[in-house]
C-alpha cells in the first residue's frame, strides 16, 4: 500500500536527526540524584526541574551505559544472563501451571479459583449476589495466642452492603461449614459467588468441597496480604468494632446478640458509598428483583423442556 508505505516512511524521517539529549551536566546531574540521593528514575523525572527526560529515557541511557547507575535497592538486577534464564524460566512454570489449572476445571475438578478469574462486573458492583466473606478473631492472651477459639464470620454483599454475621465456634474446618451452612440457609438463594482471603479457615479442602461442590458457589480467593481486594467487608469489619473492641472476647457472644448488632448497621444509612440509602433498603429490592427473574428464567426453562 503505497498510503501506508508513506506513512511509515513520515514516521521514521520525524525520529531521524534527533540527536541524543544527554549532556554531560544532564548525566553528572541524574547521576547525583541516582547514586547519592537514592531517587528512583520516576521520582527524578517527575520532580526534578532540570531533568526534562522520562524515566523510561533515563532507564534506557543506563542498559547502554551512558550513565553509571550503582546497584541499591530501588534498581531490579534482571540485566544479568542467569537472571533473564531465571525470569525465563518462572514464565514457563506460570504457563504451565495455567494450562494444567484449565484442563482440572475442564474435567470438573475442584481447583482454587483466583480472584483474577472473576468477571468484570463483580468488580464493578454492577451484578447483585457477589459477597466477600472474613472472620473476625477474639483477643489473644499476653503470649500472642488466643484465649478462645470462637470468632465471627462476616460475610457483606458487594453491591448493597448488607451485613451478615455468624457465630463461629472455632476455625476448624467443621465449624466453619456449620456456621456456613447458617448462613446459606437465610441468604443463599442471593449468593452467586464468594471471595475470600488465603487464611486457613477458607482454603482448607474440607470448606472449599462443601462450598463449591456441594452448594455449587464460586469460591475466589485474593491476593495474599491485599484486604483492599475486600474493601466493603474491611470497611464494614472496622464498623463493627463498635460493638465489640479489639480485646474483645466471643465466648459470651450468642448469635441473637450477632443478628442485632447486623440489623443496627444494616439500616443505618451510608451518604457516600449508597447515596444515603441503607444497605436493608436496596439489599430487599435487589433480592426481590433477583428472584423474579429467577422464577421467569425457571419457566423459559420448563416451556422448552416440554416443547422438545
Amino acid at each position: 500500500s503505497a498510503q501506508r508505505g508513506q506513512y511509515i516512511a513520515t514516521k521514521k524521517r520525524f525520529r531521524m536527526g534527533q540527536g541524543l539529549l544527554l549532556t554531560p551536566e544532564l548525566k553528572e546531574l541524574i547521576e547525583h540524584w541516582i547514586n547519592v540521593e537514592h531517587w528512583t528514575p520516576e521520582q527524578i523525572a517527575g520532580n526534578v526541574q532540570d531533568v526534562e527526560v522520562s524515566s523510561s529515557t533515563i532507564r534506557d541511557w543506563s542498559k547502554r551505559g551512558l550513565i553509571n547507575i550503582r546497584t541499591h535497592k530501588y534498581h531490579r538486577q534482571d540485566g544479568s544472563p542467569k537472571q533473564r534464564e531465571l525470569a525465563k524460566n518462572q514464565r514457563a512454570r506460570q504457563r504451565e501451571i495455567a494450562r494444567l489449572r484449565e484442563n482440572l476445571q475442564k474435567s470438573g475438578e475442584l481447583v482454587r479459583h483466583s480472584i483474577y478469574d472473576r468477571s468484570p462486573v463483580v468488580a464493578k458492583r454492577k451484578q447483585f449476589g457477589h459477597w466477600e466473606i472474613d472472620l473476625v478473631l477474639p483477643m489473644k492472651q499476653n503470649n500472642g495466642q488466643y484465649q478462645d477459639h470462637s470468632a465471627i464470620m462476616t460475610v457483606v454483599e458487594r453491591k448493597t452492603r448488607f451485613y451478615a454475621l455468624i457465630k463461629v465456634k472455632s476455625k476448624q474446618s467443621k465449624d466453619m461449614i456449620e456456621a456456613f451452612k447458617l448462613f446459606y440457609e437465610r441468604y443463599g438463594k442471593s449468593v452467586r459467588t464468594i471471595t475470600a482471603d488465603n487464611g486457613s479457615e477458607f482454603i482448607s479442602w474440607d470448606f472449599l468441597e462443601y462450598v463449591q461442590k456441594e452448594l455449587k458457589i464460586k469460591l475466589y480467593y485474593c491476593t495474599p496480604s491485599s484486604p483492599h481486594q475486600r474493601g466493603s467487608n474491611e470497611n464494614r469489619n472496622g464498623k463493627l468494632r463498635d460493638w465489640f473492641p479489639k480485646g474483645t472476647s466471643f465466648k459470651p457472644v450468642r448469635q441473637k446478640q450477632l443478628d442485632e448488632v447486623a440489623d443496627k448497621m444494616n439500616t443505618m444509612p451510608m451518604r457516600i458509598a449508597l447515596q444515603g440509602n441503607s444497605p436493608i433498603e436496596l439489599f430487599d429490592k435487589e433480592y426481590k428483583t433477583m428472584q423474579r427473574y429467577r422464577r421467569a428464567y425457571e419457566k423459559r426453562k420448563l416451556k422448552q423442556s416440554k416443547q422438545n
